[in-house]
């Protein structure tokens, strides 16, 4: 025999309610969707402010050897990095050690390598002379171990 279903109706004013609440609950959930992308933005924009405080240091500190080196003023400096950061993860024979669990679970970090110093420019008073340009190529380059094919001085005009 076959089988009859049988569906009862809720009341007009029940059936308003529930809608009004699955509209809530429907919006609720945007709204939390939402404020996880904003958080996530929010982590990029401070990740990349971050990175930009990090190499104007590093100008500055390159700025402020070169400027120490007799006959060097004005000393104006841009670096370039290498790709961004490199994460170093614990390994077993299994392949990586996590922590936590389930979905929760990520991979144990021991450190994070900043990306390193891939080449500088150097405008500055003082560079029209080979034997301080001379100075200046081996400074920089023990200061940020990068090789004196990566670095170009020049004279400030």
């Amino acid at each position: 025999m076959a089988e009859r279903r049988v569906h009862k109706r809720l009341p007009l004013g029940r059936q308003s309610a529930l809608i009004a609440a699955l509209a809530a609950v429907g919006l609720a959930l945007l709204l939390i969707g939402r404020t996880d992308l904003s958080k996530e933005s929010e982590t990029t924009v401070n990740e990349a402010q971050d990175w930009q405080e990090y190499v104007q240091i590093l100008e500055e500190k390159a700025a402020s050897l070169c400027s120490r080196v007799a006959g060097v003023s004005d000393v104006t400096v841009a670096l370039s990095l290498t790709q961004g950061v490199e994460y170093v993860y614990a390994e077993d024979e299994g392949g990586y050690l996590l922590t936590g669990s389930g979905a929760s679970a990520c991979g144990l970090l021991l450190t994070e390598r900043p990306p390193q110093v891939s080449g500088i420019g150097v405008v500055c008073v003082g560079a029209d002379d080979p034997e301080t340009v001379q100075t200046l190529l081996s400074l920089l380059s023990a200061a940020f171990g990068v090789g004196t094919n990566r670095i170009y001085i020049t004279s400030a005009g």
